[in-house]
């Protein structure tokens, strides 16, 4: 077999920032928003919702608030594309949110996110959600 050996490290990158991903949502859908600051750098950013946060102390002001009691919407991640240069890192996923036990789907958007690797550990340092729909807004 011939051919340029596979890069494994990018590979290993990859697959922790979409478990990095994957994680914010589980968090997130579980209500359990205290844990979600921990998954940013100390000055990682959210835009998105008419919310410009920045800074853990905000992040946990916001996810206690927006993420506690959420078990009635799941939210699904997919179509995870990562570019990595080193220590930093973008990409894009989309995020579709399902009314738990009804099949009802609530809310969709697409995640912005730049990463950066802090102790060897992937964070996230800005995720900007822009919303396609979101049926709990219209009322």
């Amino acid at each position: 077999m011939s051919g340029a050996a596979p890069d494994l490290a990018g590979i290993a990158d990859k697959i922790a920032l979409g478990e990095l991903v994957a994680r914010y949502a589980w968090l997130v859908g579980q209500g359990r928003g205290a844990e979600v600051p921990a998954l940013f750098t100390a000055d990682g950013a959210f835009e998105g919702r008419n919310q410009q946060l920045r800074g853990r102390e905000e992040l946990a002001r916001f996810y206690a608030r927006s993420a506690s009691g959420h078990g009635e919407v799941v939210p699904l991640v997919g179509n995870m594309i990562f570019d990595l240069a080193g220590d930093r890192a973008t990409g894009v996923s989309t995020l579709t949110g399902h009314k738990r036990g009804s099949g009802v789907h609530v809310f969709s958007g697409v995640y912005e996110d730049d990463f950066a690797r802090v102790d060897g550990r992937w964070l996230f340092d800005r995720r900007r959600f822009t919303t396609y729909f979101d049926l709990r807004a219209a009322g």
